[in-house]
């Protein structure tokens, strides 16, 4: 009896096995190629998530769109409209105020820089003012706004986290070079907003994976889930962009000017001032929704801060969990479900964790779309291929026994007619005719003969019936 319970462990056996491979493949595949396919899902979950009308917003871009360059000469012409625009904010006292502008050098010399003089003038007057810096000569210098613009403001870089494929999904919290460190314009204009001195580093790191872990920076009474990045000595926050429809909202300053009434939209407001205008191309970076003005990315940034619509990266504990859960179900559906019932439930595991990152996106949870559909996949191919390959072979072994069966049955029936015939024969002589008695004894004694061989014929035959069944073991 030992022999068919050996038989159904080793295919078990060889059936973890390759599912266990096939879940190595998947994490070994994920590891090499996941970041790529990871940031390509987490675009389209962005694209497919309907988010709930937000809350109120904190924040109005002062947007110096192509209306504004047009009216001032371009680019070089708007520090006098930013002074503008400022002192007709200053009677509805806006929270604070971010300008993402590099001012690092004088203005028009033909105007013996009284634009500069009324724009330090504007900002001086400004409370709770951040202006933009950021590092340029690879990292080594910081170019800071002159003297007369920054004396008494906030100083916050405006670089970003572009990822490989020069899609922008997260912001520096920070940068650094040798001796001086500035926090993100966002950050900055949340801390001026909220009467925060500084953040608190007290920091607990999670390992996540491909060089990167996970950490809280705690602004006042704020914890932000940041992303470590050892490899590139980075700290990011994602941002929880929003579709168009629903972004921050925008007042353009040359209507401002226009119609000073309009400032009564800034009150109460945080206000971030920058460039939206088409033609300046450097100021706009593609996000999940396409191209965005970069002041734009620093008001979603602050406004994922202030609603504390953090997008917090799960675990490699719960990834892994989840992907283990997949390829055990997938096994069990193709070893105990009949036919298409178990390919029907592949289908549906195979639906569920392409379903799984969105499930989690819903409750602001980054998960990973390559473990997991990798491990699906996978793990359904092999356990499909597997089964597939299992029922061929019943099916062969099936038709092989049906063959060897009638084999033996047209034999055996052929054997048994010889002593079937000696004893039909015989017991007609006996009733027949009237026989001396010894020609009976005679008689008598062949049909005990036949008889005696016709058991032994159904003897083998259903030893042999025993064996191929496995209810009988061969012993030497």
């Amino acid at each position: 009896m030992r022999f068919p319970f050996r038989l159904a462990w080793n295919s078990t056996a060889s059936y973890v096995g390759l599912l266990a491979a096939s879940f190595g493949m998947a994490l070994f595949v994920s590891y090499i190629f996941g970041r790529q396919i990871n940031d390509y899902a987490y675009d389209s979950v962005f694209n497919a998530y309907k988010p709930p009308k937000p809350a109120r917003r904190e924040s109005v871009v002062l947007a110096i769109d192509e209306l504004t360059l047009m009216d001032c000469g371009g680019i070089r012409g708007i520090r006098r409209p930013i002074a503008r625009a400022l002192r007709l904010l200053l009677p509805v006292k806006p929270k604070a105020v971010a300008v993402d502008v590099i001012l690092a050098d004088r203005g028009d010399p033909a105007g013996d820089f009284a634009e500069d003089a009324a724009l330090a003038e504007a900002f001086h007057a400004t409370r709770n003012l951040v202006l933009a810096t950021e590092l340029i000569d690879d990292g080594r210098i910081w170019e800071d706004p002159r003297p007369e613009f920054a004396s008494g403001a906030s100083l916050g870089h405006v670089s970003t986290a572009m990822d490989k494929d020069r899609i922008t999904r997260s912001i520096l919290i920070d940068q650094h070079n040798a001796r001086v460190r500035r926090w993100a314009l966002a950050l900055e204009a949340f801390l001026l907003s909220r009467g925060v001195d500084m953040p608190r580093e007290d920091l607990v790191f999670t390992q996540l994976r491909g060089g990167l872990s996970s950490a809280r920076l705690h602004v006042g009474n704020v914890a932000i889930p940041i992303l470590v990045d050892s490899r590139e000595h980075r700290r990011l926050m994602r941002v929880h962009f929003l579709p168009p429809g629903m972004t921050v909202p925008r007042v353009s300053m040359k209507r401002l000017l226009d119609d000073p009434s309009l400032a009564a939209q800034f009150a109460g407001k945080v206000v971030f001032v920058g460039v939206t205008a088409n033609s300046q191309i450097d100021d706009r970076l593609f996000t999940p929704f396409g191209m965005t003005p970069g002041i734009e990315i620093n008001a979603a940034a602050f406004e994922t801060v202030a609603q504390g619509a953090f997008l917090i990266d799960v675990e490699p504990l719960w990834e892994n969990l989840i992907a283990l859960g997949l390829v055990v179900s997938i096994g069990l559906a193709f070893r105990y479900l009949p036919g298409w019932w178990a390919y029907g439930t592949g289908g549906l595991l195979l639906f569920g964790a392409t379903l799984i990152p969105y499930v989690f996106f819903l409750n602001q949870r980054v998960f990973p779309f390559a473990t997991s559909f990798l491990v699906a996949w996978l793990g359904t191919l092999t356990a499909a291929s597997y089964y597939h390959l299992v029922v061929r072979r019943n099916l062969r072994i099936e038709q092989s026994s049906r063959e060897r069966y009638q084999q033996a049955m047209h034999f055996v029936t052929h054997e048994m007619r010889t002593p079937l015939s000696a004893i039909q024969g015989s017991s007609e002589l006996i009733s027949r005719y009237p026989l001396t008695e010894e020609k009976r004894k005679q008689i008598a004694l062949l049909i005990n003969s036949e008889s005696k061989r016709l058991a032994r014929m159904v003897e083998i035959f259903l030893n042999v019936e025993r064996l191929s069944a496995g209810q009988m073991e061969l012993k030497q």
